[in-house]
């Protein structure tokens, strides 16, 4: 006789919001930043791979588009 496996609960799963405090929405930066008049407005993203053994950050300046990857 084979004994049932047991049901377990669905793990609890940690909450996905973003961790930066004072966040800032994209869409609420000031219009002249969007017109890249000037140097000194960078903008940037992070890429984590699966299983978080992976990651890819990048840095670019708005206007002059240079641009920074770290892995």
């Amino acid at each position: 006789m084979r004994k049932k496996t047991r049901r377990r609960p669905p793990k609890k799963r940690r909450g996905t919001g973003s961790k930066i405090i004072n966040q800032v929405c994209i869409d609420n930066r000031p219009k002249y930043i969007e017109d890249r008049i000037e140097i000194g407005h960078w903008e940037g993203d992070l890429i984590i791979g699966k299983n978080h053994k992976s990651a890819i950050g990048t840095i670019v300046e708005r206007k002059a588009r240079y641009t920074i990857i770290k892995n």
